[in-house]
């Protein structure tokens, strides 16, 4: 989702320590390498399409996977979003890696907050979006902008976990965004102190989960406000994509309630603005140039060693 600036800390607090000791139960096959192959980075799928820890879908209804029943007090963590919850996976990065630079612009992704919350980390571990970058501390919850580039390095020698967790949000858990604390805006914001979420023994929560997504047409209201968004329109900087958009909205939009097959072609068109929106960002896009920067310089200019774990 993009947000109004890079990073915002929520005014939660988490046991990492409690969260620490339950995912060292979980045994090691469970553990999945990352789909596209980017070394030192693995998942454990904690809700997922259908419950099946091996789907990577986007599309269908997000529920627990077996590796969940096994986490009493992650189950708490995501209830204590008062927020439907959709994908979410338990991310982790091995010594001396990164996660690689990325945007996220697959359909599923336009519209949800993604949250984590650190359970193991290093100071040294370097979370950068845009041209900002923090450290988040254990226990802490943060969301970002996954618009911008975003990426992770971790120059430390030990893995690094988070609880990563996508929702579309709710009024609550906007409140608790509100609330919290927006070290880059414009007016920098400190946030309300942070209400700590202890473990509470015997408590079998059930977060709500996402059990309604990707619908079969995208409608008029996600066409419009996809491609009015300066984040398509702009950061592509061509006018064939830019008429394409207008063109395929105007089709969309005015004929939607006739005609399923215009709208059908928007979000065709829409999915490609997409696909290439990407292929721009990365072959040129400052962001990218800037990150490759600062990932320079952390490295020391030497490029990071091979991974441990």
């Amino acid at each position: 989702m993009r947000l109004e600036t890079e990073f915002v800390k929520l005014p939660l607090r988490f046991d990492a320590g409690r969260l620490a000791a339950e995912i060292a139960q979980v045994p090691e096959a469970d553990w999945q390498p990352h789909p596209q192959g980017h070394a030192g980075n693995s998942a454990l799928p904690l809700l997922a399409a259908g419950g099946d820890p091996r789907n990577n879908d986007t599309r269908g209804a997000m529920l627990p996977t077996p590796q969940l029943a096994g986490l009493p007090y992650t189950r708490q963590v995501l209830a204590a979003f008062q927020a439907p919850i959709g994908r979410t996976r338990l991310m982790r990065l091995d010594g001396n890696a990164e996660a690689t630079a990325h945007a996220d612009v697959n359909y599923y992704w336009i519209e949800r907050l993604r949250l984590h919350v650190p359970v193991v980390t290093t100071p040294e571990v370097e979370f950068l979006c845009g041209d900002r970058s923090v450290h988040m501390a254990a226990g802490e919850a943060w969301a970002f902008d996954t618009w911008r580039v975003h990426n992770v390095l971790n120059p430390h020698p030990t893995r690094r976990i988070h609880l990563v967790a996508d929702t579309v949000g709710s009024p609550e858990l906007w409140d608790l965004i509100e609330d919290g604390e927006w070290p880059f805006a414009a007016a920098p914001r400190p946030g309300a102190p942070a209400r700590w979420v202890p473990w509470r023994p015997g408590v079998e929560a059930e977060p709500a989960t996402e059990r309604v997504n990707q619908p079969v047409v995208m409608s008029p209201w996600e066409q419009t406000r996809l491609l009015e968004a300066e984040g398509i329109l702009d950061y592509s900087g061509h006018v064939s994509i830019r008429i394409l958009a207008e063109r395929s909205v105007s089709v969309g939009c005015s004929s939607y309630s006739a005609s399923l097959s215009a709208s059908a072609l928007v979000w065709n068109a829409c999915q490609s603005s997409c696909e290439l929106l990407q292929v721009f960002e990365f072959s040129g896009g400052t962001a990218v140039r800037d990150q490759k920067l600062r990932r320079a310089a952390i490295w020391n200019d030497r490029g990071p060693p091979e991974p441990k774990t």
